[in-house]
């Protein structure tokens, strides 16, 4: 991910050459989360700029497609982007002139706005790290 330019996909081929496929311009976004659930051409992403995540449909290279976008608090930072088939999940902080909100949203794919989210988990701080992987 460049946040000049947009995000780049290469393909790595089974004699390790890297061949450049295309580019989805989409400048001022600064988080990345991608999910491929054949690890082959269907591939979605999740790109976060300050207080918004959009979920686009990459397989075409040439047409990608908007499907969703989450709208968080007023005045969030996103701090980390995953998705997988069933949901997006979001780590953010928001301030509302008195205090300052660290919550992980879980979004039901789909749930396009903070007041729909399948569930909200509350941090102390904007160090906590959630590992989506395990």
């Amino acid at each position: 991910m460049d946040q000049l330019k947009g995000v780049h996909r290469v393909y790595i081929s089974g004699s390790e050459d890297i061949l450049y496929k295309g580019c989805y311009e989409a400048k001022g976004f600064t988080k990345l989360a991608v999910f491929s659930p054949n690890l082959d051409n269907h591939i979605e992403l999740a790109i976060a700029n300050t207080h918004a995540v959009h979920e686009v449909d990459w397989t075409d290279i040439d047409d990608p497609r908007l499907l969703n976008k989450y709208s968080l608090m007023p005045d969030s930072e996103v701090k980390q982007v995953f998705l997988n088939d069933r949901f997006v999940f979001v780590r953010s902080k928001s301030y509302d002139g008195n205090n300052i909100y660290n919550y992980t949203w879980t979004f039901t794919r789909g749930d396009r706005t903070f007041t729909r989210a399948f569930a909200v988990m509350s941090h102390k701080d904007t160090s906590t790290f959630v590992d989506f992987n395990s």
